[in-house]
This record gives structure tokens, C-alpha cells and sequence, in this order.
């Protein structure tokens, strides 16, 4: 097995709808590049379906997308009890 050889990737930070912010590694040709904003929150919610789909399976990943995506337009933003 060959030694562990640490790789920064970046970073993501979702503050809920507000905001969020990204930073990209140490490697490549955007090195060390901080942005934010909807490219940032795009970005988070990317990187969260594509854990789920490898959690759940395409297709059971693709499900949970769809039920959260009805949920989002049949159920109220807030709650009110």
C-alpha cells in the first residue's frame, strides 16, 4: 500500500440560503482561488447530491433529489405553530 500523501482539495461553507463560500486547493491552475455566493452555493449543493448518489445509488440519489425538490414547492418556507 503506498504512504498516505495529503492532498488539499478546498473548502465549502453553506450558511443556509444566506450565503456560502468556497475555496479551491493548493493545486492546478486556480490555485488557492476563494469565491462566493451563488457560484459557492452551487457548488455545495453539487458536492452534497454527488455524496448522496454514492451513498444511495443513481437512482435512489436521483429520488431523494426529486421528493426534496416537490417539497421545496408544495410545503411552506417557515413555519407557523
Amino acid at each position: 500500500m503506498p504512504d498516505f500523501r495529503y492532498r488539499d482539495l478546498g473548502a465549502l461553507v453553506s450558511l443556509g440560503d444566506y450565503d456560502a463560500f468556497g475555496s479551491l486547493g493548493q493545486f492546478g491552475l486556480f490555485n488557492g482561488l476563494t469565491f462566493r455566493g451563488k457560484l459557492a452555493q452551487l457548488s455545495h449543493v453539487m458536492l452534497y447530491r454527488s455524496h448522496q448518489s454514492r451513498i444511495h445509488g443513481f437512482w435512489r440519489g436521483g429520488l431523494l433529489w426529486l421528493v426534496d425538490r416537490l417539497n421545496s414547492r408544495v410545503r411552506a418556507s417557515i413555519r407557523l405553530d
